[in-house]
C-alpha cells in the first residue's frame, strides 16, 4: 500500500479497499481543534451521510480526507480518487451541452464536417 509516513505517527494510506479515519485529529490551519481522536470506517461500496450544525466540522473532515488540511494526528485510509466518488455541499454546474455536464472534467472538442 502507499503510504505518507511523517515522523510523529502521521499517515495517509493511498491504496485503501475502504475511507477509514483512525484517531483522527481535525484541526483548523488555525489550530483550533475541531474533531479529536475521530475513528470511523466506511467500507467498499458504502455509503456515509455526515450531518450537524454550522462549523461542527463536518466540512474540515472532508478537507482532511482530500488532503487540502495537515493532518496532526491518526490514519486516513483511502482508495484510490477514481474509485470514490464525492457529492460536494453546492452543486456545479459546467457551461455546455448536457454531454459536457455528465462527463465533466472530460474535455470535449466537436469537429465539422
Amino acid at each position: 500500500m502507499g503510504a505518507e509516513k511523517a515522523a510523529n505517527d502521521v499517515s495517509v494510506v493511498q491504496a485503501a479497499d475502504r475511507i477509514a479515519f483512525e484517531h483522527v485529529d481535525v484541526v483548523t490551519p488555525t489550530g483550533n481543534v475541531l474533531v479529536d481522536d475521530l475513528s470511523f470506517e466506511v467500507p467498499l461500496g458504502g455509503k456515509l451521510l455526515v450531518t450537524g450544525h454550522n462549523g461542527a466540522g463536518k466540512s474540515s473532515i472532508f478537507r482532511c480526507l482530500g488532503g487540502l488540511w495537515h493532518l496532526p494526528r491518526g490514519t486516513i485510509r483511502k482508495p484510490p480518487l477514481s474509485q470514490v466518488l464525492y457529492m460536494p455541499q453546492k452543486p456545479y454546474s459546467v457551461v455546455g451541452t448536457l454531454s459536457a455536464q455528465l462527463t465533466y472534467p472530460q474535455v470535449h472538442t466537436h469537429s465539422s464536417s
